[in-house]
């Protein structure tokens, strides 16, 4: 992304671009350049998947598939949720009250805590989606989306529309799968989340981003692709 960035206007990166000299991005990939950035500077920060509640164009009721970062702060000595994507224009557009650099853990819920609220019975899981109505929206994709949260604490920022067998639709989860997305949940929500716990439990295969994935680009049909992450 930085390459591509310095190909359309070579300034540094500080200086306001025209917006033609702007790379196209979603919010996973502002996360993303935000995390790479920190982890540069030797500030910790790692990717948060779930979903936010603060864009204008829906009501609080509804949480709306999102990505952002969250980063230590050594002088508060807590983790602080920012959002990169939302620049003092789409602030103004959506009305945001509060600091984008410290979001409220109200008003965007990580993976596991989205997935605790559809288990037990805090939430409609069909609040949960990408727009205000049809697919994908429901507990599957709560369930996809703690998946890619927990790849995210173990280093893993694959793309949001990377999909394999457990983070699908049809898949086949039973009583004792479920208990193991809980136990991931619990991991998800923590704050901080057990650095220890997360890395034992993304050990297991079935869980965890396989090499081959299909992706359901939104710009092309879907493909197959392997990763280049170790497994």
């Amino acid at each position: 992304m930085i390459s591509r960035l310095k190909e359309l206007d070579d300034r540094p990166l500080v200086r306001p671009r025209a917006t033609s000299d702007r790379l196209l991005g979603c919010c996973r990939d502002f996360a993303v350049l935000f995390t790479s950035m920190a982890r540069y500077r030797k500030i910790p920060a790692r990717v948060r998947v779930g979903f936010a509640n603060y864009f204008a164009d829906y009501p609080p009721s509804l949480w709306i598939d999102h990505t952002i970062a969250e980063y230590w702060s050594p002088r508060e000595r807590r983790w602080r949720l920012v959002d990169p994507e939302q620049s003092p224009a789409l602030v103004s557009a959506n009305h945001i009250a509060f600091d984008p650099t410290d979001v409220p853990r109200d008003r965007f819920l990580v993976g596991g805590q989205a997935w605790q609220l559809c288990r037990n019975g805090a939430t409609d899981p069909d609040k949960f989606g990408v727009e205000a109505k049809g697919q994908p929206r429901g507990l599957w994709f709560v369930r996809s989306r703690l998946l890619l949260d927990n790849a995210g604490l173990n280093r893993q920022e694959v793309l949001l529309w990377d999909a394999w067998s457990a983070a699908g639709p049809t898949a086949r989860i039973g009583r004792a799968g479920m208990e193991q997305l809980d136990q991931r949940a619990a991991v998800s929500k923590a704050n901080p989340p057990p650095f220890n716990k997360a890395r034992a439990l993304y050990r297991s295969r079935r869980w965890k981003v396989p090499r081959g994935v299909v992706v359901y680009s939104p710009v092309s049909r879907p493909y197959r692709e392997t990763l280049r992450i170790p497994v």
